[in-house]
């Protein structure tokens, strides 16, 4: 991993991130787990996208996190984040889609939930 420190951020290829974000997740990921672990949970996690896609560091940084975690244990994980392609109006703001990016979120999702149910 070509992953370096520097002060209270990590540098991963040419992207800078806080490590204090990442340790906090990796922290809420953990207790997380115990208590999927403690209830016989079956997750479903999903990945985030934001209207211009990746372009927020912190946001590619923590589904990497997520992918690692959920891979690492097993878990289900839907990959919005590589699988869905958004377009301008599908938005009416960074975070929050209009009722046609909400129906390519929810065609995706359904594909994904099927097979997880089956």
């Amino acid at each position: 991993c070509s992953l370096t420190r520097c002060s209270s951020f990590c540098k991963f290829k040419n992207f800078l991130f806080p490590c204090s974000l990442t340790s906090w997740y990796k922290a809420r990921l953990s207790k997380l787990k115990k208590v999927i672990s403690e209830n016989n949970f079956k997750p479903i996690f999903v990945t985030q996208i934001l209207y211009d896609g990746l372009k927020d560091e912190n946001m590619y940084f923590l589904n990497e996190e997520l992918k690692k975690f959920a891979k690492n244990n097993n878990f289900f994980l839907i990959p919005l984040d590589e699988r869905i392609k958004m377009e301008m109006y599908d938005h009416y703001d960074i975070i929050h889609t209009t009722p046609i990016g909400s129906k390519k979120i929810a065609d995706l999702l359904f594909i994904y939930l099927d097979e997880f149910i089956n």
